[in-house]
């Protein structure tokens, strides 16, 4: 939190701002304050799959989303551990829904640990009602001639090279009215993309293990997604229906 002075018609006002981790003003649109409202977390200490949260699903190239014998997802010492055990099919998991309208914006912080292996193409998406995401990024590793790093797609564009086998955050934005999503660990590097626009009033959280042959595993120490909501200077002094101190 970082504590800015303000000089607004004569007076000084105490203003907080939240940044990301990495300095970086939360809300879209500078000269915003950024309050949030806890969607979904999970710090799996408990020992236990929380079905409340989640759902035990699978992923193969022959069945997609499928919960499929060998598509490992276990919660064991505080972390979710998501694990490719059969030769394409990966373990996946998928969040409750959640309601959004457009013009949200959604903010998922994850601290995350990647054991890839030879052709790793992790998936973690905002997906709809069909299961087809509205806003992904993938990690690829020694996959279709790619740099290995964190992408929106198979472009080959721009990417970010995480710190594999190493516990790292990562912090992802996406404004479901303009269909930017940006990606972003701290101290490493940020990205961004303009994607398709919601198309659905319920999204869900899909995480996958995917990837050709076996031995790939995620493993999730904390998740939690939040909605953003921005809030102006006046806004957060004078609130409607609230006469300014005199």
């Amino acid at each position: 939190m970082k504590k800015i002075l303000v000089l607004l018609c004569g007076l000084i006002i105490s203003h907080n701002i939240m940044l990301r981790t990495d300095g970086v003003d939360v809300a879209e649109g500078g000269g915003a304050v950024a309050q949030s409202a806890v969607i979904l977390e999970d710090d799996f200490n408990d020992g236990i799959f929380d079905e409340a949260k989640w759902a035990h699903i699978g992923i193969s190239k022959k069945k997609p989303w499928t919960h499929i014998p060998g598509a490992s997802v276990n919660e064991e010492d505080g972390v979710l551990v998501i694990s490719n055990d059969l030769t394409n099919a990966g373990g996946a998991v998928k969040s409750i829904p959640f309601s959004v309208e457009s013009g949200d914006i959604l903010r998922l912080t994850r601290r995350v640990r990647i054991f890839p292996n030879t052709n790793f193409r992790n998936t973690t998406a905002f997906i709809n009602r069909d299961g087809k995401p509205a806003a992904q990024y993938r990690y690829f590793y020694k996959c279709k001639d790619l740099a290995d790093g964190v992408y929106f797609d198979y472009d080959g564009k721009e990417h970010v090279i995480p710190p594999w086998r190493e516990w790292f955050t990562e912090i992802v934005t996406y404004n479901t009215g303009t269909g930017k999503i940006t990606y972003a660990i701290p101290g490493r590097g940020e990205m961004s993309r303009t994607v398709g626009r919601l198309p659905d009033d319920q999204l869900w959280l899909l995480f996958d293990a995917y990837g050709w042959h076996t031995g790939h595993r995620i493993e999730i120490d904390y998740i939690k997604l939040e909605k953003i909501e921005k809030m102006s200077y006046f806004t957060m002094h004078f609130p409607p229906n609230k006469p300014a101190d005199r």
